[in-house]
């Protein structure tokens, strides 16, 4: 069920262009490769192009509990792992660069189809210069480009 339910939210993140990064403690221990949940998850976080920056144990029994989990296209953080004593796993710190791309709009004018005059259109379309070869040869390069706008 966990890594259904971890598949639905990892589908919805893929969708924005933000920093994203999953953490907290999972359970599951990332420092035993030959533990088959922990192959999952490391397989699970690949295939969204995600990895793992903790890199040593954070519980007091040792073993890899807690995640910072981030996309490879972003700089990996680096993380410490500090013993506080207020719990049985330890406090995970690192930076993180949130910075927002720009988003880019583009402007497109269109006319609503419903409103095409065929009739219209095809009388303008065989009055054009683009439908008559014989008057190409008149024309630079310039003047051609300016017919297709």
């Amino acid at each position: 069920m966990f890594f259904t339910e971890l598949r639905d939210v990892m589908d919805r993140l893929a969708m924005f262009t933000e920093p994203i990064f999953l953490v907290g403690d999972l359970n599951i221990r990332l420092d035993c490769p030959s533990d088959p949940h922990a192959s999952t998850l490391v397989d699970h976080l690949a295939s969204y192009d995600c990895a793992n920056r903790v890199t040593s144990a954070t519980h007091d029994y040792g073993g890899m509990l807690d995640v910072v989990v981030t996309r490879n296209d972003l700089p990996a953080p680096s993380v410490d792992v500090i013993d506080v004593d207020l719990s049985d796993h330890c406090l995970l710190c690192w930076q993180a660069p949130l910075v927002r791309s720009r988003p880019s709009y583009t402007t497109v004018t269109s006319r609503p189809w419903n409103r095409l005059d065929s009739a219209e259109f095809r009388a303008e379309l065989l009055q054009s210069s683009l439908l008559r070869p014989d008057a190409w040869s008149r024309l630079n390069i310039d003047a051609m480009a300016q017919l297709l706008r």
